[in-house]
């Protein structure tokens, strides 16, 4: 089994790990519907980021086409793309919105598979693949990743992205066993979190604000600003912990985004000619120890063994 220097304990979100912050008025909404049902005590922060994934799917759209947003698919599909297998393979896109990840592998002739509890980004996913042609190789489901052992209950998949998805959920330890067990023997798990490390990086160089880099030194948590819902921030070695108990080995490790987030002028990375060289110097740095432990998202190619 494979394992990252630095690994921790898992952790388990509660609303007494941040105090200090008030609620939001849909976690208020699902704690209430807590209290009034017992049935529905499951109800996790995967629950509370529906209503918001639907309710901010604009503005999340418009985060995906500004210049760091490119350049998040740019370098997690370049990195994933050498294990990408032959043609035809299945791949699973887990919380995986409007397939702007995944997507591209149905373009290039391999079948996906998108799960989503957000009905708007699954519509424009099946909108964009019906424009592009590939409506036959694009299948996706409107519900909880929770229930992916439930849809998947045998090996299938060549192919699992969790991109930007494990830190929504609240007991990660119990979706881990289905997400493996529906993954062929040799396939790959991609998988993409927020850099616990990189956000005293960004408060301080992106920001110019000192204290909140200060503040943020042992911070495991963050507000997003699509969303302005609270997400998990993990290391790297902290969320693989969780697979450690299966027969699964890291074949690569990468930063996405090892710089961008620290350059506090955006508007020079609207140029094309800056652009384009930011994309280079991106993705190398992402391939490089010790760069990579420092970007804004980092993705591991994890492999499952026989």
């Amino acid at each position: 089994m494979g394992a990252l220097k630095g690994a921790s304990q898992p952790f388990v979100f509660t609303q007494d790990a941040c105090p200090e912050r008030t609620p939001s008025a849909i976690e208020v909404e699902v704690e209430g519907l807590r209290e009034a049902h017992p049935l529905v005590a499951q109800l996790n922060f995967g629950l509370i980021m529906t209503k918001a994934f639907n309710q901010h799917s604009t503005q999340w759209q418009e985060y995906q086409e500004q210049p760091w947003g490119r350049l998040f698919y740019i370098l997690s599909n370049k990195y994933l793309q050498p294990y990408i297998p032959n043609l035809p393979s299945k791949i699973l896109d887990l919380g995986g919105g409007n397939g702007r990840s995944s997507i591209v592998y149905a373009k290039a002739g391999h079948n996906i598979v998108i799960v989503d509890l957000a009905e708007n980004l699954l519509n424009d996913a099946k909108r964009s693949a019906d424009e592009a042609g590939i409506i036959d190789r694009v299948e996706v489901y409107n519900c909880d990743i929770r229930e992916v052992s439930t849809l998947f209950s045998k090996p299938e998949f060549d192919v699992i992205l969790c991109h930007n998805v494990l830190q929504y959920v609240d007991n990660i330890e119990d979706i881990i066993p289905g997400i493996v067990n529906c993954l062929n023997i040799n396939g790959i798990i991609s998988l993409i979190s927020m850099n616990q490390y990189s956000e005293v990086y960004r408060e301080i160089f992106h920001e110019l604000n000192p204290k909140a880099a200060l503040d943020n030194i042992e911070n495991e948590e963050y507000i997003s600003s699509t969303f302005k819902e609270p997400i998990r921030l993990f290391t790297a070695g902290e969320l693989f912990s969780y697979f450690q108990n299966f027969s699964l080995i890291i074949e690569d490790q990468f930063g996405i985004r090892c710089v961008n987030d620290y350059i506090s002028d955006d508007s020079i990375k609207e140029d094309p000619t800056f652009f384009t060289e930011l994309e280079q110097l991106e993705f190398e740095l992402g391939r490089k120890y010790p760069y990579n432990l420092l970007a804004r998202f980092f993705q591991l190619i994890i492999k499952k063994i026989p």
